[in-house]
């Protein structure tokens, strides 16, 4: 009998093993840009035609090889970086496997030249299909070119899966933008066909590599980030929560200088900004670890672009720490610009002049406990304090020239004078900050305020809404409530929570298990569903008419939460109008 396993042809091995390092042109040129990288480079330049099937010539001017080293690496598994076992758990390199030119070098027609700085003459190497052609001498500078033709050329059937020239061209510009940002003193030139389409100088300041590559307003969008602890430290930078994308594109993160993609960090880093984002919305960010190579396994994926944590929660925990310390110290108060005011701008502009700090009160000065925000159920004016010189909120330079005095705007939005202009404040926004973070720290610490109800009143739940209001009977205690099951699937209503109307608990019970059901933010825990759902539904409402001193404490409540400039949804709650563009606006 004929036996049925074989041992493939080497020709036939190649080819398999260079389709998991090289999936498309794209991937080609981060191998190549990750060879210039460990060789020194200063200056890599990148030219493509066809999409990258036709050409990719990436040019450095590193350390360069010797004739032996430039032949010998196109064998497969012929490193510099390894030696022993032990090795291949302190990489600190991008390449180590000895797989990228002999990969690329099987599905292509390679031609490399490259010359160190002690010899007079270089090397040319000449390899079609993975056999080489050619081996002499060339002329030129100290560094390395490997010029790629007609990828894929000897297998048709793997571009059938390649898209049009264009997508392939943006894969290949996302490569070197993604290196470029991780790498700000090496200079990097993009050529398409003939024209220069991206030319990055060397940088001392990755921000400024950041504007090179993300536009030159980026530099006031973005908040540096920094963490040292626990053999790891991380740095790089973060967007604002007012310039979340709708996707995940602009978010890069490196380990030790290596690209790679990790859905557990992406989703670490989206749950940093809590309920400062909207849902569907993704902070910006360029983040970079650096850890013990002992710590890491680079080894787990043919492109090397993913890695293994030997703790990911620990990363996971330091990524989410160091982004919400950063946020809580930061100006996150947009600020409304003439562009917008005139209908030719975009989203609110990031000119910022205050922060939550400016606003609070001095250690010396303790602030009073702030109770549970009273309304006047009946909207009857109450008497106005008199506006005094020296107010509870906020005693700081923005109002020292004023009498601190609210008003209220279509019974929506509160207004107040500061000193460079006007603050804008949504009330029902803000109310809502105010609770979620009552209501967190309430689950926190075990607490709960009820109102008893004279006449307890019935509920009549559907089959999903008594399916909720049972498997979390504990939560809803915690809010305030005092529910109790009769028969079938009615629920009696005894307590409610301090902050809502007696008459109201019926509605507000139905729209806070509605919200449950309709949450599905994977990054908030139950607890967070609970105080974002209930902090909603039981907020003041637009069109509810406020006096003095209820907008006054409501105020005095906001700048007392962690996170006064959004709320728990990531809509924003305050907004400044400067003077500047008042004055604009009237042609002054």
């Amino acid at each position: 009998m004929n036996p049925k396993i074989k041992i493939l042809p080497e020709n036939i091995a190649n080819k398999i093993a260079a389709g998991e390092v090289v999936e498309r042109p794209a991937s080609v040129v981060k191998e190549l840009i990750e060879n210039s990288i460990d060789a020194g480079a200063q200056a890599i330049t990148v030219e493509v035609r066809g999409g990258g099937l036709a050409l990719i010539r990436v040019s450095d001017n590193g350390t360069g090889m010797g004739r032996e080293d430039a032949v010998l690496c196109f064998s497969r598994h012929a490193t510099s970086k390894i030696v022993t076992l032990q090795d291949l758990f302190q990489i600190r390199t991008l390449g180590f496997r000895g797989e990228a030119l002999a990969s690329i070098a099987s599905v292509a027609q390679l031609e490399m030249s490259t010359a160190r700085s002690e010899e007079s003459v270089g090397t040319r190497v000449l390899i079609e299909g993975g056999k080489i052609l050619e081996v002499g001498d060339t002329a030129r500078s100290t560094g390395t070119t490997v010029m790629v033709r007609n990828l894929f050329f000897n297998t048709p059937a793997r571009k059938k899966f390649l898209k049009s020239e264009i997508t392939e061209f943006r894969q290949i510009l996302s490569v070197v933008q993604n290196l470029s940002l991780c790498y700000p003193p090496i200079a990097f030139r993009l050529i398409k066909e003939d024209s220069e389409v991206l030319n990055l100088i060397a940088r001392e300041r990755q921000l400024e590599r950041i504007a090179d590559i993300l536009g030159k307003t980026s530099e006031s969008r973005f908040l540096p980030v920094h963490y040292q602890g626990d053999g790891v430290t991380l740095a790089g930078f973060i967007g604002k929560p007012e310039f979340a994308q709708m996707d995940r594109k602009r978010q890069f993160f490196y380990v030790n200088h290596r690209m790679i993609t990790s859905r557990s960090l992406s989703q670490a880093f989206l749950r940093a900004y809590d309920t400062l984002l909207p849902i569907h919305k993704f902070p910006m960010g360029i983040l970079d670890f650096e850890l013990a190579p002992n710590l890491i396994d680079v080894n787990v994926h043919p492109t090397k672009r993913e890695v293994r944590f030997s703790n990911e929660r620990m990363i996971q925990d330091i990524l989410v720490n160091a982004v919400r310390r950063t946020i809580r110290n930061a100006n996150i108060i947009p600020d409304l610009s003439y562009k917008e005011l005139t209908g030719r701008g975009f989203p609110l502009a990031p000119v910022l002049s205050f922060s939550k700090a400016d606003y609070l009160k001095s250690p010396e000065e303790p602030i009073q406990e702030i109770m549970p925000l009273e309304l006047n159920p009946d909207n009857k004016e109450a008497p106005s304090p008199q506006p005094t010189s020296q107010p509870d909120f906020p005693s700081i330079p923005e109002f020292s020239s004023y009498q601190v005095q609210y008003f209220q705007l279509h019974s929506c939005f509160i207004m107040t004078p500061i000193k460079n202009g006007l603050m804008i404040i949504d009330q029902h926004v803000a109310h809502e900050r105010i609770l979620y973070e009552r209501i967190l720290d309430n689950f926190k610490e075990s607490k709960f305020f009820s109102q008893q109800l004279l006449f307890p009143t019935t509920f009549e739940s559907s089959l999903t809404e008594f399916e909720v209001i049972q498997n979390n009977l504990n939560q809803f205690e915690m809010l305030g409530y005092g529910l109790k099951t009769f028969s079938g699937r009615t629920v009696i209503i005894e307590a409610i929570p301090a902050e809502i109307k007696p008459g109201t608990e019926d509605k507000i019970l139905r729209e806070i298990i509605a919200s449950l059901l309709e949450e599905e933010d994977p990054k908030l825990d139950i607890v967070q569903r609970f105080a974002k759902s209930f902090a909603c539904r039981a907020a003041i409402k637009s069109g509810q008419t406020l006096n003095q001193q209820e907008m006054t404490h409501l105020v005095n409540a906001l700048f007392q939460t962690k996170s006064p400039f959004t709320c728990p949804h990531g809509r924003p709650v305050v907004v400044r109008l400067s003077l500047d563009e008042i004055q604009r606006r009237f042609l002054r």
